[in-house]
């Protein structure tokens, strides 16, 4: 009896949690935002785990995390993780760049420009290239300054923006330069090739040298003009320029 009874209080009583076949389940880890998905994939795709870090890009993407995006598209478009899908790269890069975000106001253009993963657009192209440059971004306001002032004619729209470059891309000096000397303005042409000079563009240190060896808007001076050259002549990627210097630099010895 009393064992029968001992039997039953046992039955009525509860079974210690690890006893039972259905564990409760832990309670849901809060959601993460975007930033902290955002960071955390990129832990992951610097340990080379494309997978787990796709899965946050995407997550944080689709909560308009701009550099989510960007990172999204450039995956896409690169190859990165093993897939490579230019419809999805150009949509998550003009998402991104529909927000500024640098990187992708660098691409965008340049997808609509080439026909990559979109219609080949130039009017788009030209858009998108114009919102880089207005963004403040000196090598998109190159490269539009450039265009108009080559391929499009339009020099005072081209002026402005590479005045907006000049400051961080020697290259638009030579531009600015140039068209100084159109409109017959010398002194303005070697203010703007002394600048290009100073910040490394071979064709500013030519014409500069050619304005000191000439006497042109500035005082003559063979040695400057030579000191010109000699950097015009050392410059990487600029074979017709450093020939020219080259060759300017024989005849100041042959004088």
């Amino acid at each position: 009896m009393r064992n029968r009874l001992f039997a039953v209080i046992l039955a009525l009583l509860p079974l210690p949690a690890s006893c039972t076949s259905t564990p409760p389940k832990p309670a849901p880890a809060p959601a993460m935002s975007a930033g902290e998905a955002y960071e955390r994939a990129i832990a992951l795709r610097d340990a080379n785990d494309y997978e787990g870090a796709r899965g946050l890009l995407l997550y944080a993407a689709g909560k308009h995390h701009a550099e989510a995006q960007f990172e999204l598209g450039y995956w896409y478009l690169s190859g990165r993780g093993g897939v490579v899908d230019l419809p999805q790269a150009a949509q998550w890069i003009e998402r991104a760049a529909d927000q500024d975000q640098p990187d992708a106001l660098r691409y965008v253009w340049q997808l609509y420009f080439f026909g990559r993963g979109v219609p080949k657009d130039i009017a788009k192209a030209l858009i998108w290239l114009r919102r880089g440059a207005e963004s403040g971004d000196a090598q998109l306001a190159l490269r539009l300054g450039v265009w108009l002032f080559d391929s499009a004619g339009d020099r005072q729209n081209a002026l402005k923006y590479l005045k907006l470059a000049a400051d961080h891309e020697p290259r638009a000096c030579r531009y600015l330069a140039q068209a100084a000397l159109d409109d017959g303005n010398t002194r303005d042409a070697v203010y703007w090739l002394d600048k290009g000079a100073n910040g490394g563009d071979a064709a500013c240190q030519l014409g500069l040298g050619d304005c000191y060896r000439d006497g042109k808007g500035v005082a003559r001076s063979r040695e400057k003009a030579r000191a010109c050259y000699k950097a015009a002549a050392a410059a990487l990627g600029e074979p017709e320029i450093t020939k020219a210097a080259r060759e300017r630099l024989r005849e100041l010895d042959a004088e």
